[in-house]
């Protein structure tokens, strides 16, 4: 049967076979990845409410960090017990952090961290915060007051979860002389 066979045929046949067991293997790549996804958040700053990156010298503010699970084009795994560390310039008076779903917890626990920062460490009491894919976002609101000098000044969040690490999400602030205060 197969001695009839013209040798375009057979590699039309191989041809066909070949195709179909990449898309399989494709698709079988594909669902594996989203099993073994871990989750994708991100952070944004807001200053006073306003997304921006200026304060006054000495001023007072409520810095916002908004957190969202933003997933992949692949996957949209839940964060689940997100732990974070604010990490600011030593520079900067730090008080007080509030955060949870209608920001119902609270610690001023404030510690000495690396490269000389002032940190808080972020957690829940039932051990972290939980984000979902499309359910909105979460804030952590941080009072603190703008060092004396003007200056550039970092502040970093590295983030973990039970799947692992988030990232370190670092943002710049520029702190410059208040016009009042001559």
């Amino acid at each position: 049967m197969f001695d009839s066979w013209s040798p375009n045929t057979i590699a039309g046949i191989n041809l066909i076979f070949s195709v179909a067991s990449t898309v399989f293997m494709a698709i079988l790549t594909f669902l594996g990845l989203q099993f073994i996804a871990s989750p994708k958040i991100r952070i944004d700053m807001f200053v006073n409410g306003i997304k921006r990156r200026q304060l006054f010298t000495e001023e007072k503010a409520i810095i916002t960090f908004r957190l969202k699970n933003v997933g992949h084009f692949y996957a949209k795994p839940a964060a689940s017990y997100i732990r974070l560390f604010i990490n600011f310039d030593s520079n900067f008076e730090v008080f007080v952090a509030r955060y949870g779903s209608v920001l119902e917890h609270e610690t001023s626990d404030v510690h000495l961290g690396k490269n000389n920062s002032k940190y808080l460490y972020i957690t829940t009491p039932e051990g972290g915060i939980q984000l979902f894919y499309g359910e909105g976002t979460e804030d952590v609101e941080v009072d603190v007051q703008a060092p004396k000098y003007p200056s550039a000044y970092k502040i970093w969040v590295p983030a973990l979860c039970d799947s692992g690490g988030l990232g370190r999400h670092e943002f710049k602030i520029s702190v410059v002389e208040n016009p009042l205060s001559r």
